[in-house]
């Protein structure tokens, strides 16, 4: 049994904030669905791989400090040279989806991950009705949302397992 706490923000006023906290027993089925998640993550060096979707994830100390503008961050990650692997790429929506964790907070991203703000990075996916803006995911709490592709985020890399 252990206790964490969470702040929440309430409507359109950000400066609201509510803490509340969770207290979460974990049972034995609890016991083996964390010890599931970390088997099927894997950390080697400055990569994650998700051995279930076959993905490997950059998470060096880069994954947390470069922010780019949504172009130069696909470009970013083209350029990304990591591991003795040079196919690096933005991954889409889905794909960044896949890393959230929604039982942790601050950051909400897979224990494995090591290096990690927790604020926004990019997805390579636009907005179908807005080519103006991309979507991203909010790594404090997992919350996603479409920006405008100008700003600069953090930029976290991807590329399938051979």
């Amino acid at each position: 049994e252990y206790m964490q706490s969470k702040k929440v923000f309430v409507g359109e006023d950000t400066s609201t904030k509510l803490t509340f906290k969770l207290k979460r027993k974990i049972t034995a089925k609890g016991k083996r669905a964390e010890q599931a998640k970390r088997e099927r993550w894997q950390r080697s060096g400055d990569i994650v791989t998700d051995t279930k979707l076959g993905l490997m994830w950059q998470d060096n100390i880069k994954a947390k400090t470069v922010k780019k503008k949504w172009k130069s961050a696909k470009k970013y990650c083209q350029n990304l040279s990591l591991g003795g692997y040079s196919d690096w790429r933005l991954p889409n929506y889905d794909e960044l989806l896949t890393i959230v964790d929604y039982d942790r907070y601050d950051p909400a991203i897979m224990q494995s991950f090591k290096n990690v703000a927790s604020h926004t990075y990019w997805s390579s996916s636009q907005n179908v009705s807005d080519a103006k803006v991309a979507w991203d995911v909010y790594f404090l709490d997992g919350d996603t949302d479409d920006i405008t592709k100008f700003y600069e985020y953090y930029v976290r890399c991807v590329r399938h397992r051979q």
